[in-house]
């Protein structure tokens, strides 16, 4: 009898240690894994609004369409903005058209399709670089007028979004 109680509290403490294990987990990975930032401005339309909340993974692994929360030192504040090119691309921009290692790139999810030509572009990116555009093209400032971005100013990639006119 003896033995069946202290094996009771055993559990019973084990079971308090692994409770604590799984909140400190959750904790976090919510506060240094996955982030919420809310998107400000129109940069993003159609594919995200301003007022939209994103869950952002924190990570470096990226790759090109994926959309990214991002440093930009120039406007001193977070971007959210797709990836475009990735270390190694050449991209030009000319005429209002977008060429990713010499092959047009066709973008369902850009707002305009016409968008503003007199901005011309031609960089091939370093191993650490990548070169971001807002899906709203006409209403972004973006790798176009601030350059590519180094990996490093990469916070993550956007995981999903809750629209917000569902809050």
């Amino acid at each position: 009898m003896k033995n069946e109680k202290k094996q009771s509290h055993v559990r019973a403490f084990l079971d308090t240690v692994l409770t604590f294990v799984i909140v400190c987990a959750v904790f976090v990975g919510f506060r240094y894994i996955i982030r919420f930032p809310v998107v400000s401005g129109n940069s993003m339309e159609p594919t995200y609004h301003d007022g939209d909340v994103l869950a952002v993974l924190y990570t470096h692994d990226v790759d090109r369409n994926d959309v990214v929360v991002s440093w930009s030192s120039t406007l001193d504040e977070y971007i959210v903005k797709r990836v475009i090119g990735v270390p190694g691309d050449v991209i030009d921009i000319s005429d209002g058209a977008l060429y990713r290692n010499d092959v047009r790139v066709y973008e369902a999810y850009i707002n305009d399709m016409k968008w503003d030509s007199s901005v011309s572009v031609h960089i091939e990116l370093d191993n650490d670089q990548y070169f971001l555009l807002g899906d709203n093209r006409n209403h972004s400032t973006d790798s176009r007028f601030f350059g590519a971005l180094p990996e490093s100013d990469i916070f993550g990639k956007v995981l999903f979004c809750i629209k917000h006119k569902e809050i």
